[in-house]
């Protein structure tokens, strides 16, 4: 009984500890990231294979004709994140996706959740977006007129 009571805990403790994420701060995100993937709405351009995919849900609305038609236009826009990145340098965060653009940034927290809101110095405009950071990898995601849009990034 008692070996069952502590295979229940052991069995607890793990699942509470692969649930919780390590907390992003200032110093975890300073350097250079590069693009490596962009998700929109289930559309995800993988920079680093060169290639366009569909999620189940996306792909299994669509025809063959279709998806090829979209991939082959999609392959302009992959080509044009090839070089896209993120250079954080204490609170400041240069953004190069068509343009280089400096923001001043803050990481906030709300219900345990992590967002990065990022003040662009040009025109003052604002962009939040939830931040994880997973095995060397920065997800920042964000949503746009019900759209769930991910950019994936890795440190150079």
């Amino acid at each position: 009984m008692i070996k069952n009571i502590f295979t229940v805990v052991a069995l607890f403790v793990m699942a509470v500890g692969a649930q919780a994420q390590k907390k992003v701060t200032e110093k975890d995100l300073q350097g250079r990231w590069n693009m490596t993937a962009f998700n929109m709405g289930g559309i995800i351009l993988d920079l680093k294979k060169g290639d366009v995919t569909f999620e189940e849900e996306i792909g299994a609305n669509l025809d063959e004709a279709t998806k090829t038609s979209l991939k082959q236009s999609l392959m302009e826009t992959l080509e044009g994140f090839k070089t896209s990145y993120m250079e954080f340098k204490g609170k400041e965060v240069v953004v190069h996706l068509e343009t280089a653009d400096t923001a001043d940034y803050t990481i906030e927290e709300e219900d345990g959740i992590q967002y990065i809101v990022m003040t662009y110095r040009e025109d003052g405009s604002v962009d939040d977006f939830q931040v994880e950071l997973n095995a060397k990898e920065l997800h920042l995601l964000t949503e746009d007129d019900g759209t769930v849009i991910e950019f994936v990034y890795e440190k150079k």
